[in-house]
């Protein structure tokens, strides 16, 4: 580690693994009796050896525990993805047999559908300039959400002066973008 800088920038001059190892070897020639000093080709090829097992051991090593951790990372975010798309599976079929359990008819006696008759054509009566198509809160069979929000058809929503929440219902296995 003491020489990195150095040889980083021996690398970067180099531009290649082959650079390097020539630009290596080729100063080990010039300014060293490495190659002119030994008696016997084997001795330096084994010292070569030696240094280079030596550094690839390390680097399986290395490589084996980063690709046990990559692993178990994989396996992690393959098991909260599950648990998610379970939790996900079990709230939208609660929601479902929630809104499943609502009464969508109501079963009026002939005094109580004239009283809301009444009541309705008073109302339009009143709304004169208004579309009709909107919905007041008297009419809705459901409660309104907690805080300041609605109902529609598609989702809920409420507000707060920090904070703005809509809930929409979607099947199992939509995936967001």
């Amino acid at each position: 580690e003491r020489f990195d800088g150095m040889l980083l920038n021996v690398a970067q001059q180099a531009g290649s693994i082959d650079g390097i190892l020539d630009c290596f070897f080729g100063f080990l020639h010039r300014k060293t009796d490495f190659f002119t000093g030994a008696q016997d080709e084997k001795v330096c090829e084994d010292m070569v050896l030696k240094y280079y097992k030596k550094h690839w051991k390390a680097g399986v090593k290395k490589r084996s525990e980063i690709g046990e951790k990559n692993r178990i990372a994989d396996e992690e975010r393959r098991v909260k993805a599950e648990e998610k798309k379970h939790k996900d599976e079990e709230e939208y079929r609660k929601r479902q047999e929630e809104l499943a359990s609502r009464p969508k008819v109501e079963e009026v006696t002939d005094e109580e559908a004239a009283a809301i008759k009444a009541k309705k054509e008073k109302k339009e009566e009143a709304k004169d300039g208004e579309d009709e198509g909107e919905k007041s809160d008297e009419d809705s069979k459901e409660s309104p959400p907690d805080g300041n929000g609605g109902t529609t058809d598609k989702y809920t929503w409420t507000q707060t002066l920090g904070a703005l929440e809509v809930f929409v219902p979607v099947r199992p296995g939509v995936k967001a973008k």
